[in-house]
């Protein structure tokens, strides 16, 4: 029976991410198709976000989701994989044009009345919140082929551009480029992740000849920086009264850029941190034995 009426209960279902959409954000969402394409794949088409009374947020080509059978069993919804095609967002934060603004959602009496009446989260519990979102993420494998983000404010006139991001469930890899007027800057980043242990290794470098400072990070006055490379291990233990959180991170060629500071970059040739925090339900402890080394 599911499979005889599964296209229209898609269909349903979208049209209440739409209403949830527009009433909590006044966001148009549309789709030129849906359909399920495969026993548990779902193809959505020429998909458009537009704010009331604003240019378009978002556009997207296509997107194809692998739904995980064992999430619908319980009731929610997973995906085993999700491959995206040419993503853009056209985002402005100026006065005269502003299509972000729904972001800075004011609040009311309703809002207020909710969160005192919100039982209030320890250390803990928000960590372990973070984290199984995370280990949701890393159960799906990812596709990512052309994404585009254009900002611009009265400071800011960025694009940054992902050519193409995978990830396997295992092995992770993409670029990063932020095209500037004179040259472009690429950040090449690679991963790996081991389920079994709850360790994710990473390693992020800068790959341009002309190093640029980072994106949104890159304005004349203000706080800039940039770096050669950041590698590291991050690791998460869990015991039944806390949770551990270890790193070992490692980065070189550190600029850092503020009138504050000095007129020219402050350089740290190293800096690395190896140690572990514990997290409690009310206090967050760092280990003795960690160590931080800064180079200058």
């Amino acid at each position: 029976m599911f499979f005889i009426f599964r296209n229209n209960l898609l269909h349903w279902a979208f049209e209440k991410v739409k209403e949830k959409v527009q009433s909590k954000y006044h966001l148009a969402l549309t789709a030129q198709s849906l359909a399920f394409s495969g026993l548990q794949e779902v193809s959505i088409n020429n998909i458009t976000a537009v704010p009331d009374s604003a240019d378009t947020l978002l556009t997207i080509n296509s997107i194809k989701v692998g739904l995980s059978f064992f999430d619908l069993l319980t009731g929610s919804i997973g995906f085993n994989s999700v491959v995206c095609d040419t993503f853009t967002v056209h985002a402005y934060n100026e006065t005269q044009r502003n299509n972000i603004s729904f972001l800075r959602k004011k609040s009311t009496a309703n809002d207020t009345a909710k969160t005192s009446s919100t039982v209030t989260m320890t250390y803990k519990e928000m960590l372990q919140r973070i984290t199984d979102r995370i280990f949701q993420v890393l159960n799906t494998s990812i596709a990512l082929n052309e994404f585009n983000l254009y900002y611009k404010d009265s400071l800011r006139d960025e694009h940054v551009k992902i050519p193409g991001f995978h990830f396997d469930r295992k092995n992770f890899n993409g670029l990063l480029i932020s095209l500037k007027k004179t040259n472009n800057d690429t950040l090449v980043f690679t991963g790996e992740v081991i389920k079994r242990n709850h360790i994710y290794n990473f390693n992020i470098t800068d790959n341009s000849i002309d190093k640029n400072y980072l994106p949104f990070l890159d304005v004349d006055k203000q706080l800039r920086c940039r770096f050669g490379n950041i590698s590291g291990s991050v690791e998460f233990e869990k015991s039944g009264s806390y949770q551990t959180l270890k790193a070992d991170i490692s980065a070189n060629d550190i600029h850092v850029n503020h009138w504050r500071l000095a007129e020219e970059d402050v350089v740290f040739p190293l800096l690395q941190f190896k140690g572990s925090v514990k997290v409690e339900d009310n206090v967050i402890t760092l280990d003795s034995i960690s160590v931080l080394k800064l180079k200058y």
